[in-house]
């Protein structure tokens, strides 16, 4: 919440303060507007930035932050829920563009696939990193397989 109003008030003294004067000259003398209406376009664009924020917060539950770059990202296939647990390595993508057999760009389709296998670690986290000292798995074929605290949460079934 902290680093979001901070990028707020960034945004608004860079719009208001950091612009040239000529720039905002350009702007009113293209538009035929005066300053009143400049500032009410620049106060909507903050409103609807606000809004936008607001309701990214809600729409990314499913990723939770366990430490720095490691993150839980949890989802529903059917009625089962599954989450991994991925330790991210950050850095920019080694692919600049990739262009199909008829020179159509489709880099914006294929990269988010390209970077989760060379930036995205899958991590199995044991039952420690998740607070628990031990665990006992009661299986559907009756079988109990009891885990200590260093094991891995994964079972061999």
């Amino acid at each position: 919440m902290l680093l979001e109003i901070v990028y707020i008030i960034i945004l608004i003294i860079s719009l208001l303060y950091v612009t040239p004067r000529h720039y905002m000259k350009k702007i009113l003398s293209k538009r035929r507007t005066n300053r009143i209406q400049l500032y009410k376009s620049l106060l909507n664009l903050f409103a609807k930035t606000c809004v936008y924020m607001f309701f990214q917060r809600f729409s990314h539950k499913n990723v939770k932050r366990i430490s720095k770059n490691t993150y839980n990202v949890s989802f529903t296939i059917g009625s089962n829920l599954y989450t991994l647990q991925i330790k991210c390595k950050g850095g920019p993508s080694n692919v600049i563009q990739i262009i199909d057999d008829q020179d159509n760009d489709i880099t914006d389709i294929l990269s988010p696939f390209i970077n989760f296998s060379e930036n995205v670690d899958i991590v199995i986290p044991n039952l420690e990193s998740l607070g628990y000292k031990s665990a006992t798995y009661n299986m559907a074929t009756g079988d109990e397989i009891e885990r200590i605290g260093s094991d891995p949460v994964i079972t061999e079934i």
